[in-house]
């Protein structure tokens, strides 16, 4: 009789311990999916914000090749953007910062040259415009999706059956971005 209940409780904490390696298994491949997806948004992140950042000088190229006065602050702000091959590399604050101005003193500059009779119906400014509001769009449907990868990853190194594990390998939250 004793010998049937230690067998007993043995199949069962090898049954638990079998559904706990799956349930890691499952962790594992989900924590790797995102990883897979997030390196690859990333790449098109950076590719978009180097284009943002392209597009926003030749637009001030414009302005200042038709004597249109700019803002010596929103100028600068566009070259925060410049020589940043991986916006990971940056601290969340400095990323977000940097981002969040470029994006402040673009729309100023945009709305400047919109306004202004020199250059708002020009081939030149038009098409420049066309290729930065296209690049935005692009900007705003890969973040979100690079910000949804990071949901995902960050909810699976969390789970708390695997935490302990990712603690050791010393596997972070990633940051989302801007």
């Amino acid at each position: 009789m004793a010998e049937k209940i230690i067998y007993i409780i043995l199949i069962v904490f090898a049954a638990l311990a079998i559904l706990y390696l799956l349930f890691g298994l499952v962790c594992f491949i989900f924590i790797r999916v995102f990883t897979r997806k997030i390196k690859k948004n990333s790449k098109a992140v950076n590719l978009l914000l180097v284009q943002r950042t392209d597009i926003m000088k030749e637009i001030v190229g414009i302005a200042k090749s038709n004597n249109i006065l700019l803002p010596s602050d929103d100028v600068e702000n566009i070259a925060l953007l410049n020589n940043i091959s991986d916006f990971q590399t940056l601290t969340k604050e400095d990323r977000d910062q940097r981002i969040l101005s470029f994006m402040h003193s673009s729309r100023n500059l945009i709305t400047l040259c919109s306004r202004n009779t020199l250059i708002k119906d020009s081939k030149e400014f038009l098409n420049a415009l066309s290729k930065y509001k296209d690049i935005e769009e692009s900007y705003r449907q890969i973040s979100a999706l690079y910000n949804s990868d990071v949901i995902g990853f960050n909810y699976w190194i969390n789970v708390i059956f695997i935490r302990p594990f990712m603690k050791i390998s010393k596997v972070k939250n990633k940051d989302l971005i801007v």
